[in-house]
């Protein structure tokens, strides 16, 4: 499963140097502090408004071996992991992604739980914040009453996991 997202972050610059350079600039996903440069895999580049979810699903097909070692390893998580996706996220496959990182959990026995809406995009929207304005940029997908009820759904649940007073199971 490819569920790393790639950004391009700036590593500090040589000593005697002004600022970063091309070699100074490394691939890195943008959830893990610690991560080797070479688990990514490729994607190509969108117009605008930018879904990247055709680009996530063409470069699982495409870059197979890359995207295996891209996992997440949940295996050796000992945490529980709530994980809320949106059917209707065009920004990567987040849903799928999500049944596949619960799927792996569960075999290995790991606390995974998955709250998920069909009709929501990638924006879920806690109580309290409001509806996400929308962009010119980004297709999301989801309409924003469907993104707020998903955090609405998820929220009892992420303050229980956040309060430590509850085990979610699988």
């Amino acid at each position: 499963m490819f569920i790393r997202s790639v950004t391009r972050t700036r590593s500090r610059a040589t000593s005697g140097s002004s600022g970063p350079t091309s070699s100074t600039l490394r691939h890195a996903t943008s959830w893990s502090k610690h991560t080797p440069a070479d688990d990514w895999a490729p994607a190509e580049a969108e117009k605008e408004p930018i879904a990247h979810r055709a680009s996530y699903e063409r470069s699982r097909q495409t870059f197979g071996e890359a995207a295996a070692r891209a996992v997440i390893p949940i295996e050796k998580s000992s945490a529980e992991i709530l994980l809320v996706a949106g059917g209707d996220d065009e920004m990567w496959p987040s849903l799928e992604f999500a049944q596949e990182l619960a799927s792996r959990g569960a075999s290995a026995g790991r606390s995974v739980k998955v709250i998920s809406a069909s009709d929501a995009g990638h924006r879920p929207r806690l109580p309290g914040e409001g509806l996400a304005a929308a962009s010119d940029r980004f297709r999301y997908g989801g309409t924003a009453e469907a993104d707020a009820a998903l955090g609405a759904k998820a929220w009892p649940d992420i303050v229980s996991v956040l309060e430590g007073r509850v085990f979610l199971g699988t």
